[in-house]
């Protein structure tokens, strides 16, 4: 099991997690750590693709100081596949992304 965390910001989306081969993500975490609701896109992105169309979370608003989890989803990445995220907060690490995957 591996734990990545990666501070997401407003304009271009960041990776959250890149595969470095065959993956299995169990569980995402957005933290909140700020006092006013921030909104966030989160994607899945796959291997050489540049645009961002295949949104998973669209417009998700996360009150300060909380945390959404997603823990439902199973998601299966390919080597260079990512989960990306952005949002509307220009407030410097107030949303921060922790991620649980595991080789497979």
């Amino acid at each position: 099991m591996a734990i990545q965390s990666t501070v997401i910001t407003s304009g271009t989306p960041q990776s959250m997690v890149t595969a470095a081969g065959n993956i299995a993500v169990t569980t995402v975490y957005l933290c909140n750590r700020s006092p006013v609701t921030v909104t966030t896109n989160v994607y899945i992105v796959a291997n050489g693709v540049t645009n961002f169309d295949n949104i998973i979370y669209s417009n998700l608003s996360i009150a300060g100081f909380d945390t959404y989890i997603m823990e439902q989803e199973r998601l299966i990445l390919g080597l260079g596949d990512s989960i990306q995220a952005n949002t509307d907060s220009v407030s410097f690490n107030s949303l921060v992304a922790t991620v649980s995957f595991t080789s497979i």
